[in-house]
């Protein structure tokens, strides 16, 4: 009955969003009032030791506060509409239907060629053997960063970080990602980090859809050092989106690893994150034309070539609560957005906070 309820409430927060998606504002106005009392009466019941469900109700509770003072200008004709609506499944899948040049979204082809090789494959009793296989990329699918248009302007995103301590159990770090005016949260990446261990995942949820996490990334964890500095070694992530197989990010090398270069596969192209030199935080992302092992290198390091023109980039910020500033070429559709900045968001959460002594 208790997780029937939960599904319940879950369904509820998300129709809101689903009326805002539609520009159904008083209907959008008037769940987000339901899903505020039913979060709290969700609270309320849960048991002293189901403090995870406290936890995510209270969470929930904000953001649709926050809605209601958003909607109520347009309700009372202040407004004509939203200036920002926020990204959740239904505008997910409106990215994957644009089709430029007789070309379909990235992310679309992603999931036909995923879908693919796990037929191809048969039964699987080796997922790295098919990851492995895809990251070699397909050489005759157009180049993806000469079909978007550059007359598109980037989409920016600002990063908050904040914090909570769990009595006896660690701490969650909330990564909330902001849109161009730094008003609205699109997004939300945690992690939970316990005293003396690593971070071992992360979760990237749409902030209308908090409970449903649309990248979960698993992380490698790495030996420590006597002389500590872990944070800075570079490692695999195994990103899990809504495709039928999980995404290898994966730096080059073996020993002496570092954060860049570290590459992926994705829509049958190969992508590289390379080290921005003039800033730090935030690394670049290109594609590449083509690769190959550095002759005479004992530890896997490779050599390529790849567009100059960046897919993403950015810089970090030291304030208070600002970490970062994080930009998007313009025409990136949504899904591959959310998969670069699950990577970059989780690299981020590491450097800050990952190890401890």
């Amino acid at each position: 009955m208790a997780v029937c309820r939960v599904q319940q409430v879950a369904e509820l927060c998300c129709s809101a969003f689903e009326a805002e998606h539609q520009a159904r504002y008083f209907d959008a106005l008037q769940i987000h009032n339901n899903a505020v009392v039913a979060l709290g009466q969700l609270a309320d019941d849960a048991s002293f030791f189901d403090r995870e469900r406290k936890r995510i109700a209270r969470k929930q509770i904000k953001f649709h506060a926050g809605r209601i003072q958003i909607l109520q200008p347009i309700i009372n004709g202040q407004l004509p509409g939203l200036q920002v609506v926020l990204p959740t499944s239904l505008s997910a899948k409106e990215s994957l239907s644009v089709i430029k040049d007789n070309q379909p979204a990235l992310s679309m082809e992603d999931e036909f060629i995923r879908c693919d090789a796990l037929m191809a494959a048969g039964p699987i009793t080796d997922m790295h053997t098919v990851t492995a296989a895809l990251c070699r990329g397909l050489p005759y699918l157009p180049w993806y960063t000469l079909s978007l248009d550059p007359s598109l302007p980037p989409t920016t995103y600002h990063i908050y970080v904040s914090s909570e301590a769990i009595i006896m159990s660690g701490r969650w770090f909330y990564y909330k990602v902001k849109d161009s005016s730094e008003r609205q949260t699109l997004y939300v990446l945690q992690a939970f980090k316990r005293r003396h261990y690593q971070i071992p995942s992360t979760t990237l949820s749409r902030a209308a859809e908090f409970t449903t996490p649309c990248v979960i990334t698993r992380v490698m964890p790495v030996p420590a050092r006597p002389t500590g500095f872990e944070n800075h070694i570079g490692r695999e992530m195994m990103h899990c989106t809504a495709s039928p197989l999980p995404v290898s990010d994966k730096p080059d090398r073996t020993k002496h690893i570092q954060w860049s270069p570290r590459r992926f596969n994705w829509g049958g192209r190969r992508f590289v994150w390379q080290q921005n030199k003039g800033t730090t935080g935030v690394e670049d992302l290109r594609e590449v034309k083509q690769e190959w092992p550095q002759p005479g290198s004992k530890t896997g390091k490779m050599l390529d070539e790849s567009f100059e023109e960046r897919l993403v980039w950015g810089e970090a910020k030291f304030g208070l609560k600002k970490c970062a500033v994080i930009h998007f070429k313009g025409g990136m559709d949504q899904i591959f957005r959310e998969l670069c900045l699950a990577s970059q968001l989780t690299r981020i959460a590491i450097l800050m906070h990952g190890h401890d002594r």
